[in-house]
C-alpha cells in the first residue's frame, strides 16, 4: 500500500489509529477494506523479513464482516509483540489466510509461494 492510498483512507474514512494488534493498519485502511468487501473478499497483509527471521499479519472481510482473523505470526527468532505465535513456514499468518480462502498451494510450494507474492516485496517496486 502507497503512502498516498494509506493517507488518503485516512482523510476518508476518518482514521488515522492503528487497528488493535497490528503494527500499520490504519483504522482508515480497515474502514476502505471492510467497504471494499461488499463486493469481493479482502485480504490485508503485513509482513517483514530480514535474514529468514520476521514476522506476518492478516485479516479478511467478505460481506463486511472480518471471515479470517485477526492472525499474527512470527519466526521462533523474531522479537514481535507477545501476540504474534511462533509458527513455521506453513503456519504463517498469510498461509493460513490463503489457504482459509480457499487457495490451494502447488505441490512442494506453500500459498505465499504459489501465488507468486515474493515477486512483490516492495511495493514502490511496482505501485506507480
Amino acid at each position: 500500500m502507497t503512502a498516498a492510498v494509506r493517507a488518503d483512507c485516512q482523510r476518508s474514512y476518518r482514521g488515522a489509529g492503528i487497528a488493535e494488534g497490528f503494527y500499520e493498519l490504519s483504522d482508515g485502511v480497515a474502514r476502505w477494506a471492510r467497504k471494499l468487501s461488499r463486493e469481493r473478499v479482502v485480504l490485508y497483509v503485513h509482513l517483514e523479513f530480514f535474514g529468514g527471521e520476521g514476522f506476518h499479519a492478516a485479516i479478511a472481510w467478505d460481506q463486511e464482516r472480518v471471515v479470517f482473523g485477526p492472525c499474527f505470526t512470527r519466526t521462533p527468532l523474531e522479537s514481535a509483540e507477545p501476540h504474534y505465535q511462533e509458527a513455521d513456514r506453513q503456519g504463517m499468518a498469510i498461509n493460513l489466510a490463503l489457504r482459509a480462502l480457499g487457495l490451494p498451494a502447488r505441490e512442494g510450494r506453500d500459498e505465499f509461494a504459489t501465488l507468486g507474492l515474493g515477486k512483490h516485496r516492495r511495493t514502490s517496486d511496482w505501485a506507480d
